[in-house]
């Protein structure tokens, strides 16, 4: 069943109010993240907050729930034509956090006071395969009751079209409704940006160039590798949402692989959550470079002390420092919601810059490193509470060099990675604690004496010659009979 219904003021303080059809999802939440319930009780929310501004559709409905979609105009027009930015996670249930970011994204943009976000409408649907996030499970249940990828139901540019399994054909006919210009498909756990295609390594969308260049700057910001989708991360499959944006609707597509956030020595969500929005915002600025989003108002010259509140609960943060001629310039401080610090430093001309330092919400700290630039750049160190190093990673103006070492909570060699910013700060995986090449077996031969050492150089040239002297033997004559 494929349906869309606009949901206005009325409506959504009663559907925050009363409990929804996937209330009894499963018998515990996510919480301070996410279930069914509650993101879509959050996007409701939000409608509400901002009448005028933002609006929730339904695109379909799962099992589990409906698949709801947070549309912001800050213009207020909503109209059908206006061109709009596609922001989706989620199309993969068990890769929660991109639902979480998506979610963020979208607790930003709905602020009507930052002007930055005018001159484009937006469409967030942070949880595609509605029922797979329910369950925790990459995979959707299709009609015939068996599991499938809801990434691999698109058609493949070029080919035929053809109708998709429920859930996806009807984000397809609602993506279609409008004029989406640009996408942004978040997933997990790669840690790289890529752009299409990802069905064959040789095709180039339309001026790929410029793709592959923002996309790259994008990556930079956040200490993530960059490229083609196909070559990469041999992410070679056909049917994609992100092929099929690109290649059907003509949408410029960047597939953002977020980085691990369950893995020892993984990044605080509330850090994943900020650091997203630095290629947001780049990201929203190329397309008005591109006149494909109207520039906003010139900002009030001079300075003023500024205070930004986003999110709710625990995930929610107030950051507080100056903004000059529209760009927060100077020192400035994020804390939790309790109040605790939970990230410092200085920005020039809207750019981190200089040492940055962020902290647990039990105030120990937790990253340190420096940016240059709006870039990460030099040795970052990720501690423990307790103060032992967990990660330890070094950058080249954004890109990983080097190794990337991560311990687990016992202090053992969880992971070595080692990358290097020539190839766009790919990384390669050297070892990991059980998998199948163990850190614990590398650890273990790199103490272990050489053998070949003991031996001394001329002994071993002695034994060379020695077999070099030695005639060789002369095959046996067959006796004649």
């Amino acid at each position: 069943m494929r349906f869309y219904n606009v949901v206005g003021l009325g409506a959504c303080a009663i559907a925050v109010a009363v409990a929804s059809p996937a209330a009894a999802q499963q018998s515990s939440s996510r919480d301070p993240f996410h279930d069914v319930a509650s993101l879509n009780a959050r996007l409701r929310a939000l409608a509400a907050a901002h009448p005028t501004t933002a609006r929730v559709v339904t695109i379909t409905e799962g099992e589990r729930g409906e698949v709801l979609a947070l549309e912001v105009d800050p213009s207020g027009a909503f109209a059908v034509d206006a061109p709009s930015l596609l922001v989706q996670g989620g199309i993969h249930g068990n890769e929660w956090i991109s639902t979480e970011v998506v979610l963020r994204l979208a607790e930003l943009t709905v602020d009507a006071s930052d002007p930055s976000w005018r001159g484009l409408a937006y469409r967030f649907v942070p949880a595609i395969n509605i029922d797979g996030f329910a369950r925790g499970s990459r995979k959707a249940n299709g009609t015939d009751g068996k599991p499938y990828d809801p990434n691999r139901e698109f058609p493949v540019p070029g080919a035929e079209d053809h109708a998709s399994q429920p859930l996806i054909q009807g984000l397809r006919d609602y993506v279609q409704r409008g004029k989406v210009v640009a996408v942004l498909d978040y997933h997990s756990a790669a840690e790289c940006l890529l752009w299409p295609f990802a069905y064959d390594g040789a095709q180039m969308p339309p001026d790929g160039e410029a793709i592959a260049t923002i996309t790259k700057t994008m990556a930079m910001s956040v200490g993530f590798c960059s490229g083609q989708v196909a070559k990469v991360i041999s992410y070679k499959h056909q049917g994609t949402a992100s092929d099929w944006y690109q290649g059907a609707l003509g949408a410029t597509s960047i597939l953002m692989e977020l980085g691990p956030v369950d893995d020892p020595g993984s990044p605080r969500v509330e850090q994943v959550l900020i650091e997203q929005e630095r290629p947001y915002r780049l990201f929203l600025a190329w397309l008005e470079d591109r006149g494909l989003k109207a520039r906003p108002p010139a900002p009030a010259a001079g300075c003023a002390p500024t205070t930004i509140a986003v999110g709710e609960g625990p995930l929610a943060y107030e950051a507080t420092g100056p903004v000059c001629d529209g760009l927060r310039h100077g020192a400035w401080q994020f804390r939790f919601a309790g109040g605790g610090l939970l990230r410092e430093g200085e920005y020039v001309r809207g750019r981190e810059h200089g040492a940055w330092h962020t902290f647990h919400p039990t105030g120990e700290p937790l990253d340190v490193g420096s940016f240059v630039d709006g870039k990460p750049d030099g040795a970052w160190k990720r501690l423990g509470t307790d103060g032992a190093v967990v990660e330890q990673r070094s950058y080249v103006a954004g890109w990983r060099d080097g190794e990337l070492k991560r311990w687990n909570r016992d202090g053992a060699l969880w992971q070595v990675r080692a990358c290097t910013e020539r190839h766009l700060g790919k990384c390669a995986t050297q070892c990991k604690l059980g998998g199948r090449t163990p850190c614990e077996l590398v650890a273990a031969r790199a103490a272990k004496p050489d053998r070949h050492a003991k031996r001394s150089p001329t002994r071993k040239v002695k034994a060379v010659k020695a077999v070099t002297k030695r005639p060789a033997t002369k095959p046996r004559k067959r006796r004649a009979r």
